[in-house]
């Protein structure tokens, strides 16, 4: 009896698992034949406001060096587009022939004037300053003679005048003293403006840079003023960009930016330099400067820049991108439920595209669970196997 009745317990036992383990194959067989997605927690996220711009490499620094002299014919250029030049290394020179020329001229006008200064114009005043001491006391006797009545009026008469006419004299050689003077400081002037031309012959770099152009060629006439060669501050580079009115107050002098290069598709870090105050009359936008170190040379005039500037810190609900659909009646996403283990099409409002991720600004609720991967197989009320939560 007892083995009867352990023999139909070991039957049952069998039945029992067989049909537990045909339900788990049917469950399975269900499972395979739903379309699989991958969901996602809705959620409020922290992020920067951003603009990205693109802009222009330019050096921070450019020069066009000119002549101060009138114009001369370039001698001699000794350095190349691209060369690398340091403070004062001489850069061009013109033929000095004639401005030589016109030292040795003031030179010797200059020398003119100190001899006259130094002998003739002293020896004069001693001459009429001589001659004024003894016709003075000349006329002081003939004074006397002529209260005592020993000469005429006409014999004191002729004596003042040559009196007078000596002071004359003397004083002609002392304002000749003084005329001497002005024409000495004059020839001086003119020698050292003779010597300055001379040097400015000349051209030398004013900064530590690079040569971006060559504007004048050996043998050219120059003209006064006119640039000859242009020289850029490569150790440090700027990029400037239009910045819309709705986001330049936003934007403060020594904030940091994120500048990425296409050139050299590498991104480096700049520092905002200078945000304008009045808006370009054409774009209606704001010029902002950022300044980038670039002590290797690598950034180049020319190469074209995006900026990143991080603007103002905001929470909003962000989601994939590529979760968000295009319909014909807008922007909808699917949305899981955990009960009905269905999906449901929601039409939703999208706001800013944040890298790979687009801000929803209505028809999303905190906590639901939103389909991020196969949304392109699935349609609205449908059954679905989740794969993965995330």
């Amino acid at each position: 009896m007892k083995r009867k009745m352990a023999t139909l317990l070991i039957f049952l036992l069998s039945i029992q698992l067989l049909l537990t383990g045909c339900g788990k194959k049917e469950e399975q067989v269900k499972a395979n034949s739903l379309k699989p997605v991958v969901v996602e927690e809705v959620n409020e996220q922290s992020y920067s406001e951003e603009i990205d711009l693109s802009g222009n490499i330019k050096p921070s620094q450019t020069v066009k060096i000119a002549y101060k002299v009138p114009g001369g014919v370039v001698s001699n250029i000794f350095v190349e587009e691209g060369a690398v030049v340091k403070k004062n290394q001489v850069l061009i020179t013109l033929d000095a022939y004639d401005y030589t020329l016109n030292l040795s001229s003031t030179n010797a006008k200059l020398e003119s004037s100190r001899m006259k200064m130094d002998s003739q114009v002293p020896s004069k005043i001693e001459q009429a300053k001589a001659s004024l001491d003894l016709i003075e006391k000349n006329y002081e006797r003939m004074k006397n003679l002529y209260e005592e009545g020993a000469i005429s009026t006409a014999q004191l008469d002729e004596i003042q005048t040559k009196y007078i006419a000596a002071k004359n004299t003397y004083q002609e050689a002392l304002d000749a003293k003084v005329y001497t003077k002005i024409e000495l400081e004059q020839a001086k002037a003119a020698k050292d403006k003779a010597q300055s031309d001379l040097s400015d012959t000349t051209l030398r770099s004013p900064i530590d840079g690079i040569v971006l152009k060559k504007i004048s060629e050996v043998g050219e006439t120059v003209a006064q003023g006119y640039p000859v060669m242009v020289l850029g501050n490569l150790n440090q580079v700027e990029i400037e960009i239009g910045v819309a009115d709705a986001s330049i107050n936003k934007i403060q002098k020594g904030q940091k930016a994120k500048v990425y290069v296409y050139g050299v598709e590498k991104e480096f870090e700049g520092v905002v330099s200078e945000v304008g105050a009045l808006a370009d009359e054409k774009t209606r936008t704001f010029p902002v400067k950022i300044t980038i170190d670039n002590k290797d040379h690598q950034l180049k005039p020319g190469m074209m820049g995006k900026v990143r500037i991080p603007l103002d810190k905001k929470k909003a609900v962000l989601v994939p991108v590529d979760a968000v659909l295009n319909t014909p009646q807008g922007a909808a996403v699917f949305v899981y439920d955990q009960e009905t283990k269905k999906v449901y099409k929601r039409k939703v409002v999208p706001g800013e595209i944040l890298h790979d991720k687009i801000e929803i600004k209505e028809g999303l609720k905190l906590g639901e669970k939103l389909v991020i991967e196969g949304q392109l197989k699935i349609k609205n009320d449908e059954a679905v196997h989740v794969e993965e939560m995330k």
